[in-house]
């Protein structure tokens, strides 16, 4: 995970680097047909407090220092509501609190039959019954999301596609928002 994370960092920061070099490369072409400073925009996804905005935020400074101040690189991080972000840390601390609680997809399968007042077998079954999309669907979401079972493992086990499970995913997401569902009490 460490390493994954040291990989993606410094790929991330050599391609913000490459650009950046690459407009300065063109900069001299730029600067003699006007006078006037250029600008550029980069956006990215992560917020303020990430790693990466820092290092984005020292990169342009310095083309702005190398460049006497004709280039000015404006930054828009992600900006995403944050009530609605779950760090990723919590979200780990979640699953392992539900896995030590007892908390597996067959644990899941039995709060959806429960909830929605069908048989067992409709859960796990193929098909686009409508009753069997639902049950699928609000599993298929608690699985990935909340116990964060793999969707290719999901897809093995429930007999589907992996695009049908991210599908159902999101449907699942819909029905828990629009019924309130609570899948996760006992």
């Amino acid at each position: 995970m460490f390493f994954k994370r040291n990989v993606r960092f410094a790929f991330l920061a050599t391609l913000f680097f490459f650009i950046v070099m690459v407009s300065a490369a063109m900069l001299p072409e730029a600067a003699s047909a006007a006078d006037k400073p250029i600008a550029l925009k980069f956006a990215y996804w992560m917020p303020t407090k990430h790693t990466l905005h820092r290092v984005f935020e020292g990169y342009a400074k310095e083309v702005e220092a190398l460049t006497g101040g004709r280039v000015k690189i404006t930054l828009y991080p992600g900006q995403g509501d944050a009530h609605k972000i779950i760090s990723f840390q919590e979200q780990r601390e979640c699953q392992y609190k539900l896995e030590a609680d007892g908390f597996t997809i067959d644990r899941v399968g039995e709060r959806v039959v429960s909830i929605l007042g069908i048989n067992c077998e409709q859960v796990w079954e193929k098909g686009k019954h409508p009753q069997t999309v639902k049950s699928r669907s609000l599993l298929c979401y608690r699985a990935v999301r909340e116990l964060g079972i793999n969707a290719a493992e999901l897809a093995r086990r429930i007999g589907i596609s992996q695009q049908d499970i991210s599908q159902s995913v999101k449907w699942g997401e819909v029905f828990v928002k629009e019924n309130g569902y609570e899948l996760m009490n006992s």
